[in-house]
């Protein structure tokens, strides 16, 4: 079973750090937000924004459910190996994977909605701000489409790498010129 490259204390830490830093960029020009660098990404800075707190908010949701062991909750399964090699070296790689339909971010992206879609992921991870950092060992698990079955643990360090993943680029396309 996969330990974890982080505790879940660290991991809540560091992906608060996500967070401020994503309400710090929503506050740039909106045609730094919106401006596509495609050496760097095929997506603007707010797409990236848009689609991670999308993908957060349901994993938030997710969460909740597993501790409450409420379905589509299961007290078994793991991750399959491309979710325990993604959580060996605690990083993804660029260009490799393709969210799901319903996490792409529109061509036409409504900034405001971008917004409301951070500000209610960033509500999502205060919600568990109490419980979050002493998540058990030992959950009920919910299924990731790529990773596998994952449990609270689990699916708090995806939410940190996968955040820094789009983080990294997003500074990445800020940096370009």
């Amino acid at each position: 079973m996969y330990s974890g490259t982080f505790g879940p204390e660290e991991e809540y830490r560091k992906i608060g750090h996500f967070y401020a830093d994503v309400d710090r960029i929503l506050r740039l020009p909106d045609d730094e937000l919106t401006s596509i660098r495609s050496g760097v990404s095929g997506w603007a800075v707010a797409q990236h924004i848009y689609h991670v707190s999308k993908a957060n908010t349901i994993v938030w949701k997710s969460i909740t459910r597993i501790l409450a062991k409420r379905s589509p909750a299961a007290p078994e399964g793991e991750p399959n190996r491309i979710g325990r090699l993604v959580f060996e070296y605690g990083e993804m790689r660029r260009g490799v994977g393709k969210a799901p339909d319903e996490f792409q971010p529109p061509a036409e992206l409504d900034l405001d909605g971008v917004r409301r879609w951070a500000k209610k992921s960033a509500g999502g991870f205060l919600a568990l701000s109490d419980i979050a950092p002493s998540f058990p060992e030992d959950t009920y698990r919910i299924r990731h489409f790529l990773l596998g079955m994952l449990n609270a643990r689990e699916w708090l360090s995806f939410v940190r790498i996968h955040s820094l993943h789009h983080l990294d680029i997003i500074h990445d396309i800020l940096g370009a010129d």
